[in-house]
């Protein structure tokens, strides 16, 4: 797969999302978990995954670069940091979507990304597509608080949980960053971070790893 999208952990999440695009697959699924343990990247590497099996060019030489172009053509991406949401251009998305062709070869893609902050009446705007897509459109919300996601919502879509990485993808995500290790470093990392990435590379590139350990040398 691309390269810069290989996913650490959630084996269990990609495989059923995987098994279920091969049968019927449901148009609108709620992505869900604690912030930056990779559920984003997992979606998008599934997307790559479902271009390439829908287009059988598993095999080609140029797979990458076929790959890149067919996302970028399918794939409507908004509210990530770089490309906020707002009333605007939900409706103009949505706009877009009720006239665009959807009978070609590929699927298209909406990603939501931290959905859950959205204000109450673009969720709303969004309900109507949940609830009657188009055809060929595959909808992926993203939710950090699924308590923050109206029942209207949730229940229109297949709810899927995305988990902590375990201890041994945790010390993979170590190896990939060149951080250095041993047994005990290893426990203490996981143990204060919680087996959550994007945490622990906060706290250990702001000095917070001598931190931690000055505050159990004052607590002794």
């Amino acid at each position: 797969m691309i390269k810069d999208l290989s996913v650490i952990g959630h084996f269990e999440q990609l495989e059923f999302l995987k098994k279920s695009f091969k049968k019927k697959f449901h148009h609108s699924w709620l992505i869900f978990g604690n912030q930056g343990i990779g559920k984003k990247k997992a979606i998008k590497n599934f997307i790559y995954w479902s271009l390439a099996e829908k287009n059988d060019v598993k095999n080609s030489g140029k797979f990458n670069e076929y790959l890149r172009k067919a996302y970028i053509s399918s794939v409507v991406e908004i509210n990530c940091e770089e490309n906020k949401a707002d009333m605007t251009m939900i409706r103009k998305i949505i706009e877009d979507i009720q006239l665009s062709n959807f009978n070609g070869k590929n699927f298209s893609y909406l990603l939501i990304d931290n959905f859950e902050s959205l204000n109450i009446n673009v969720k709303n705007a969004l309900l109507k597509t949940i609830e009657e897509p188009p055809s060929k459109l595959l909808i992926f919300l993203i939710v950090h608080n699924i308590f923050k996601v109206p029942k209207t919502i949730s229940s229109r879509c297949i709810n899927l949980k995305f988990d902590e990485l375990s201890k041994i993808d945790f010390e993979s995500f170590l190896k990939i960053q060149n951080i250095e290790y041993n047994s005990e470093l290893l426990n203490f990392f996981y143990n204060y971070s919680n087996g959550n990435p994007r945490l622990f590379l906060q706290f250990y590139e702001s000095n917070g790893i001598e931190i931690i350990k000055k505050i159990k040398l004052i607590i002794s």
